[in-house]
């Protein structure tokens, strides 16, 4: 196990390793849960989990939903991943690589 003190955003941009197991438990916010899960994926190996934590937390607000956020980035990841599961947390399993339009 490796441990690495700054926040998760220095982290995910400065990454270069693959994982099988990425499990994502940060802050509410909806453009931090984005972030991460976009990072996270680029950095998840093809059949490897990724788990998003808080998945079903109640939040008044939009702009710190959790739920939106994960549902946004799985409808952009669509057709690259299997469903494990979605409750308390929601997981999926890595089946293919993501291509987004840079332009």
């Amino acid at each position: 196990i490796d441990i690495f003190e700054t926040t998760s955003h220095n982290f995910l941009v400065n990454n270069k390793k693959k994982y099988d197991l990425i499990f994502v438990d940060g802050a509410h916010g909806y453009l931090d849960v984005i972030v991460d899960l976009f990072y996270s994926y680029q950095s998840l190996n093809i059949n490897g989990i990724l788990l998003m934590d808080d998945y079903d937390w109640k939040e008044k607000s939009k702009d710190r939903s959790v739920r939106l956020a994960v549902n946004n980035f799985l409808d952009i990841v669509e057709n690259t991943y299997d469903t494990i599961h979605h409750g308390t947390f929601a997981a999926i399993i890595k089946r293919n690589d993501i291509n987004l339009n840079q332009n």
